[in-house]
């Protein structure tokens, strides 16, 4: 409902002209229809930021791994580095024992592995046990540990004029 009584006569007039319109519109078209128009008004501001979302902080990074390092060396001072290791001549049915330094040259304790390979004469390591007096226990950062190798050979082997093999020392 629109008020009019406070608007003054000029409204009023302007009101009965628009009325009177609608009314003549009408008739002329013959559409029957309902308008009102409502004056609107407000304030436009500014939106707020959009918050930010959530990005979780990067991991950190895993910590270095630890270095593992072993050196084997001829003495316990560790002066002179072991590269080989001459078993000399052993009878069938004996065995031949060499002493060596190892030295945790990492960060981390280790435990030590003994294996062998490449060897060069054919079926040898059929008639051959290598062990060591190494029993399993940490080796520590800096430390230092002498190991005896023992190479036992069958007393049913061959004669062989040269054999060879590698000694692998594994440090985990």
């Amino acid at each position: 409902m629109i008020r009019l009584a406070s608007q003054g006569p000029k409204i009023l007039v302007v009101a009965l002209v628009a009325v009177a319109m609608t009314v003549v519109s009408l008739s002329v078209s013959g559409i029957l229809q309902s308008t009102e128009r409502l004056g609107s008004s407000g304030i436009i501001i500014e939106s707020a930021p959009a918050p930010m979302p959530f990005v979780p902080s990067a991991p950190s990074p895993p910590p270095p791994e630890p270095e593992v390092e072993i050196d084997v060396y001829e003495d316990l001072v560790c002066t002179t580095v072991q590269s080989a290791i001459d078993w000399g001549e052993i009878e069938a049915g004996a065995s031949s024992s060499v002493t060596i330094y190892i030295k945790n040259n990492g960060d981390t304790d280790i435990l030590l592995g003994l294996d062998s390979e490449n060897w060069t004469s054919e079926n040898i390591n059929n008639y051959t046990t290598l062990s060591w007096d190494d029993y399993g226990t940490a080796l520590t950062p800096g430390e230092v540990r002498g190991v005896t190798l023992t190479l036992e050979v069958d007393s049913d082997c061959p004669s062989m004029n040269n054999f060879g093999f590698d000694v692998v020392i594994i440090g985990s």
